[in-house]
């Protein structure tokens, strides 16, 4: 009876240590990545296109993290619009945990052949390796002008600003404050770096000011601080001189 006893409270330590394992394997457990992850592309600027399968484009990648404990993993597919989709052999960025949200300015290059017909659409897409976010665009091979950008983030997305005709991209040559208006004493802690890029919109109405949006949000500048971008798109396009508000 004295062995049966000891027998049987063994047995109940072993499967209460066997439970206390269970609860803490559960607990323990890689957090399920959230579904709301997503990724925009902002202030995309092609820097050179041709038919020969060639696209440089240059832009802002915003992913988005609802839930604590995520990380992206971005990878950068490319291709042709409406044909398969290559993988190209590395990651690019890698940010995270959450639940937050990052900004990373990047530059991708992809050069192949053979060449294609006028006005073929190359396509770069960025996919998370962790959720099922993605974002991509498509670039005329002919214009350079960017026919499609898409995302799986909900709503419009601040990057969606109407661009006019007249807007320009141009280059600081000079680091300087974003200003939240066209005036001295309206600095913030927005940074823009020599040699960055930003669309211009025009001055204001002194000529003192240049407003450029970044991200999808407007900002001001001094006119000292920008001047044409000299890149295989803009060519040194004058930039825009009319008043603006």
């Amino acid at each position: 009876m004295t062995g049966l006893r000891a027998l049987n409270k063994s047995l109940r330590l072993l499967a209460v240590t066997a439970l206390i394992a269970v609860v803490l394997l559960v607990t323990n457990a890689t957090p399920a990545y959230a579904a709301g992850t997503y990724i925009r592309l902002q202030n995309i600027v092609v820097n050179g296109v041709d038919c020969n399968y060639f696209l440089q484009v240059e832009l802002d990648m915003y992913v988005n993290f609802p839930g604590t404990g995520d990380t992206a993993s971005i990878e950068w597919y490319y291709g042709l619009q409406g044909g398969p989709l290559s993988l190209f052999p590395f990651t690019i960025e890698t940010v995270g945990p959450g639940p937050t949200s990052a900004t990373s300015h990047e530059n991708f290059t992809y050069a192949s052949g053979p060449p294609q017909p006028p006005n073929t659409q190359i396509t770069f897409e960025f996919r998370d390796a962790n959720s099922d976010a993605e974002a991509g665009l498509s670039v005329d091979c002919t214009t350079g002008n960017v026919v499609s950008v898409w995302t799986n983030a909900p709503g419009p997305g601040p990057d969606l600003v109407p661009i006019p005709d007249t807007a320009v991209v141009g280059s600081f040559v000079q680091t300087t404050p974003a200003y939240f208006a066209p005036q001295s004493s309206a600095a913030t802690d927005t940074v823009m770096e020599a040699g960055k890029t930003a669309w211009v919109y025009g001055v204001d109405a002194s000529g003192q000011f240049y407003k450029v949006m970044l991200a999808g949000k407007f900002f001001w500048v001094p006119v000292n601080t920008m001047g044409p971008n000299y890149d295989e798109v803009w060519n040194g396009t004058p930039l825009p001189t009319n008043v603006v508000s």
